[in-house]
């Protein structure tokens, strides 16, 4: 007896201390020899001799086992589960009692901290917006938040021990059925999508151990996945929409990462442009677009287009996949795709442009000169009419000397025939042989 950890008395009808154990010794504070032949009010301060009495009483009267909690302040307070058992003669007349009282003082502090534990859980749980569940490996509703009995449309008590399978339309009852099971056999988390009442749910199934690492209960998580699906595909529908938009552009189009340069993207206008592939042109650096020899200048116009957001670049040039040279128009905007920024490019050859502009030049350098040789032709035109006129005179005159005449008849054919040309010059420009 005196080497239990319960305390042990044995009184008698009176409530003398008949016998008593080491436990008691050291709870009472006083030995053996002090205690035995004493009653509860010479051991114990009044309050508590006067719990004991009442107690001690009651089992004395009933004859019967009395069990109880008991809180006893000897220097701190103490929780003690106390048994009584009534002592009966043979004629069955109880002529005194046997106690046992157990400290529980630990054990109801842990309770308490598990119940204060459970609540605190309970609370944060029933403030989540989705639903929980903790059931057996059977199915079985164990505990549920308040979200979740909401979305069985009955109250949290009214679901505790009910089949959480029979909740649920048969097909998705057999689906999750097999991926409890999965849960169970491969002690692991399970996460799949379902559908419920036209909601879509991202549900995760968590096997819960015991201290022996055998699965003992599932707990599963639902979260109302519905709003986020329905952005996905808009997003998806305006990627398509957008895709369809940069394809389709006439121009050639680049995106590049506008951190590090290097292509992301190409429109099938931009293979036409330089020859390659989308594949050969999204695994290229921006600056190979364009010639070796001015990587420096196109490596600092994209680094101020990205600083500045957009902006356009005139005299450009790209560098075909066959070498050859092309002049384009860049024009930049800076753009976010994921939250991370990007360059896109519009490149607009200008090959016909520069030709035209070419054309255009010829075209005024030619007026000019023609500008040029009519006026020559005008002067020339008087300059050769006064000089016939003098030849005519001197050849009229009768005054010339031998030879002159075939000089001056021979000079008189020239003029004439730099008159025929200046003629068709100034006829050509609409205007008449003076």
């Amino acid at each position: 007896m005196d080497n239990i950890t319960s305390l042990v008395v044995v009184k008698d009808a009176e409530g003398r201390y008949l016998l008593v154990n080491n436990k008691s010794e050291s709870v009472i504070g006083l030995k053996s020899e002090e205690i035995v032949g004493k009653t509860a009010d010479e051991v114990y301060p009044p309050e508590i001799a006067e719990k004991i009495r009442e107690l001690d009483r009651k089992v004395i009267d009933s004859g019967e086992i009395h069990a109880n909690e008991e809180h006893l302040r000897l220097g701190d307070e103490r929780i003690y589960f106390t048994t009584k058992v009534p002592l009966l003669d043979e004629e069955g007349r109880c002529w005194g009692i046997c106690g046992l009282a157990t400290d529980i003082t630990q054990r109801k502090k842990a309770e308490e901290k598990l119940r204060e534990d459970e609540d605190m859980v309970k609370t944060i749980l029933n403030t989540s917006a989705e639903p929980m569940l903790l059931l057996d490996i059977d199915g079985t509703i164990i505990y549920l938040n308040e979200t979740a009995a909401l979305r069985f449309g009955k109250p949290v008590k009214e679901l505790i021990g009910v089949n959480s399978l029979g909740l649920i339309a048969p097909e998705l009852a057999q689906s999750r059925r097999n991926y409890h099971d999965i849960a169970i056999q491969y002690r692991m988390p399970v996460r799949f999508e379902e559908t419920q009442a036209g909601i879509i749910f991202n549900t995760t199934v968590y096997p819960v151990f015991d201290g022996k690492g055998n699965v003992v209960r599932l707990s599963v998580w639902a979260r109302d996945i519905s709003n986020q699906k329905k952005a996905e595909e808009e997003l998806r529908e305006r990627e398509e929409k957008y895709r369809a938009l940069f394809e389709s552009l006439q121009d050639a189009a680049f995106i590049a990462d506008a951190e590090t340069g290097m292509i992301h993207e190409a429109n099938p206008q931009a293979e036409v442009l330089m020859g390659y592939t989308r594949d050969e042109l999204v695994s290229m650096h921006q600056t190979e677009l364009h010639p070796r020899e001015e990587m420096e200048r196109y490596l600092r116009m994209f680094q101020e287009r990205s600083e500045k957001g957009s902006g356009i670049d005139l005299d450009c040039e790209i560098v075909r996949k066959d070498s050859t040279k092309v002049p384009v128009m860049i024009s930049a905007h800076l753009l976010a795709i994921g939250g991370k920024p990007y360059l896109m490019g519009i490149f607009r050859d200008q090959s016909l442009y520069k030709k035209m502009t070419r054309k255009k030049e010829n075209a005024g350098r030619l007026e000019e000169f023609n500008s040029l040789a009519l006026e020559s032709a005008r002067e020339g035109n008087q300059i050769v009419v006064s000089l016939l006129d003098k030849i005519r005179a001197q050849l009229g005159s009768g005054k010339l000397k031998d030879g002159s005449w075939e000089l001056l008849l021979e000079a008189e054919t020239e003029l004439l025939k730099m008159k025929e040309v200046n003629r068709k010059l100034l006829s050509r420009n609409g205007e008449e042989e003076s």
